[in-house]
């Protein structure tokens, strides 16, 4: 095809793979859009779960996905210290520690829910836990409901759930929990509020949506399209002129 002195002479390999390349990135620029509403939607649903009345926990409480992020407020009564863990690699104001986990037995029942207590230093290494004693008699407990995620990858033995890891574990596995204490636990914990007695250092869980992010890595693959583009007839138009002098 000839306009003017130019010549677009496209290669049929050249085309299929620049709109190939040009679709895909096209693709991510869109998933990048639609991950900024995602995030919008999701701390939009989570601020309204928050302004929701809390819920009442009880032994027969089901989890539904919704409890997420609820409000809610627990009473019963402290295991012993025996079964409290300490969740390892915690920051807090850029200093190491742990997160303390208690199980508490909800009233009038043999049912446990894992409260996540806050976070304390390590003030004396791995091999010495901190003091971190447990309230006695009946107690009121208020905060966030969430559901621990587990690590997306476990490399090795060492990083499953087993006793070498004693009190101090890398991370949060509820269903290993029960079987750990010996008790029935609900499959979600309590992060308690920061205002609640018998704690330590709390930052309840927060949702960043960080669109203008996804919006500026959509901006990114789009001009990696259009740069694609631009290739694409840089290679494929010449100078009808020069083909004939050759």
């Amino acid at each position: 095809m000839r306009a003017g002195p130019y010549l677009f002479q496209p290669g049929g390999w050249l085309t299929a793979a620049t709109f190939a390349v040009i679709m895909l990135f096209v693709q991510l620029g869109i998933w990048q859009l639609h991950r900024a509403d995602q995030k919008e939607r999701l701390k939009a649903e989570i601020d309204g779960r928050a302004a929701l009345p809390p819920v009442e926990l009880h032994a027969d409480t089901t989890y539904r996905p919704d409890l997420r992020f609820r409000r809610a407020t627990v009473r019963g009564r402290f295991d012993p210290a025996g079964r409290q863990i300490f969740l390892d690699n915690q920051t807090h104001d850029g200093r190491a520690g742990v997160h303390v986990l208690a199980p508490v037995r909800l009233q009038d029942s043999e049912v446990r829910v894992l409260i996540d207590r806050g976070w304390i230093a390590l003030s004396s290494g791995r091999d010495h836990l901190p003091e971190a004693g447990v309230p006695e008699g009946d107690v009121e407990v208020h905060g966030i409901i969430d559901v621990p995620a587990l690590p997306p990858f476990i490399l090795n033995d060492a990083a499953r759930p087993g006793p070498s890891w004693g009190r101090l574990w890398p991370y949060l596995d509820l269903d290993y929990f029960s079987r750990y204490a010996g008790v029935q636990v609900k499959p979600f914990l309590i992060r308690q509020d920061p205002g609640d007695p018998h704690g330590y250092a709390r930052v309840l869980p927060t949702v960043e949506t960080r669109r203008a992010m996804h919006i500026g890595y959509a901006i990114q693959w789009f001009g990696f399209a259009a740069a694609a583009f631009g290739v694409y007839l840089g290679m494929s138009v010449s100078r009808a002129d020069r083909l004939h002098s050759a």
